[in-house]
């Protein structure tokens, strides 16, 4: 018994990997609820894809060639998998494998789960469109998302924009950018200098002064952008003017991923933290192309945004949100003997059958102890089930504030109810 305890007390957590308890889990259900429902209404569809993916599907971030830090898993057969960093290679896997891409439509895709980054774990939303270059899918992208980000409760949302080009005009300018910021890196702070030697991308999110100046001189992609390139941009700004969309010219903005080009974007908005104004980065998105990656003969480009629902910055603003599984219980139910806790299973089925939501504590016996919970919780009605009325069918309704009560046959119980909460 001993070795047991020691070795249970050895166990340890880890901070990069979190447990999700009850009252984060339905404020993240209810996120994925609403993120979902705006998804359906613009015309993306559900799709889910394993957490696992073969080595050669999990592309690497910034620099090419950069050391995935992931675990990796080798199967009997000696082939190498990979815990996903992000969705994008996974649904092109999947749009592949499937076919997706025979209606010579593009496709629009849905999915929620968790990516583990050098073991870091998100919970993310993303949203995917595949097989079209035009300018009106990165509208419906935006759109969506920034209607997501806007019912989360940050009614002052906007979006930073920008256009890192295509893969001619981008590695002209990516070659200026790492020429300016390796003759500035001793300028950055330690962490924006880390992020660029690892990614060759230095974060506009770093609220440091030094770093903003720095991000604010450098090459400025646009202006390396082809025709092609300029008239798509404008397109996408044309869309978000017709829409009313809060929307400001980012060149700060570039791409995480070799394969980025195009349009990238950011949802942001500001809010005052400890006294400072600080803008927060609600969700990420941007183009990409896939074909030389994947060795497809058809367009492979696309765009698409993540969102962290998992991050403190969301999980702060939507702390009233509840997904539609948890409904408020109006109802307590209170058993007082053993004959009654034997019905009482069957008068919950009954209720569950009716849709009436209902709280209880079956563990508890005593009629005061699961009174005092009802009375916390705030619950105005309690359903007593007492052994005379286990006897009898019946059960008391009592209101909680008026302290009245009614008698009730077990048969009339959902009827009764119903007329009540009217």
């Amino acid at each position: 018994m001993a070795k047991k305890k020691e070795i249970i007390n050895k166990v340890k957590t880890t901070t990069m990997i979190s447990d999700v308890l009850s009252v984060s889990y339905y404020q993240m259900q209810a996120m994925y609820e609403k993120a979902q429902e705006i998804a359906e209404y613009y015309g993306f569809k559900p799709v889910y894809t394993p957490i696992i993916e073969p080595a050669e599907m999990i592309f690497r971030k910034g620099k090419s060639g950069g050391e995935i830090k992931n675990l990796k898993l080798i199967s009997k057969d000696k082939e190498e998998y990979i815990l996903r960093e992000d969705f994008t290679p996974s649904l092109l896997r999947c749009y592949k494998d499937n076919n997706l891409f025979e209606t010579g439509d593009p496709t629009l895709l849905y999915t929620y789960g968790n990516t583990i980054e050098n073991m870091k774990e998100s919970k993310n939303f993303e949203l995917e469109i595949i097989g079209t270059s035009k300018a009106i899918a990165d509208a419906i992208i935006i759109r969506t998302t920034f209607d997501i980000i806007e019912d989360y409760g940050f009614e002052n949302a906007y979006i930073d924009i920008n256009s890192v080009g295509n893969i001619e005009t981008r590695a002209t300018h990516i070659k200026e950018y790492n020429n300016y910021f390796k003759k500035n890196t001793s300028k950055l702070c330690s962490k924006c200098a880390k992020t660029f030697k690892k990614h060759g991308v230095v974060s506009e999110e770093c609220q440091g002064t030094a770093c903003a100046t720095i991000l604010e001189n450098s090459p400025n992609v646009i202006n390396y952008l082809n025709q092609d390139g300029r008239k798509h941009f404008k397109e996408v700004l044309q869309y978000l003017e017709e829409m009313c969309l809060p929307y400001r010219i980012n060149h700060a903005i570039m791409s995480e991923h070799d394969y980025g080009y195009g349009t990238t974007f950011n949802i942001c908005a500001d809010k005052i933290i400890d006294g400072v104004d600080k803008r927060l980065v609600l969700a990420k998105g941007g183009r990409y192309e896939m074909s030389k990656y994947l060795n497809f003969k058809k367009d492979l480009s696309g765009i698409n945004s993540t969102i962290v629902l998992n991050s403190d910055d969301l999980i702060k603003n939507s702390s009233k949100m509840s997904p539609k599984i948890h409904k408020p219980a109006k109802f307590f139910f209170i058993q007082i003997g053993f004959e009654a806790k034997l019905k009482s299973l069957n008068v919950m089925e009954i209720l569950r059958k009716s849709n009436i939501s209902v709280m209880q504590n079956l563990s508890k016996d005593s009629l005061t102890a699961q009174l005092q919970i009802a009375k916390d919780k705030e619950i105005p009605y309690a359903i007593i089930l007492g052994q005379k009325e286990a006897m009898n069918n019946t059960v008391i309704i009592r209101d909680m504030k008026k302290l009245s009560q009614d008698t009730i046959k077990i048969t009339e119980l959902c009827d009764y109810i119903k007329k009540i909460i009217k």
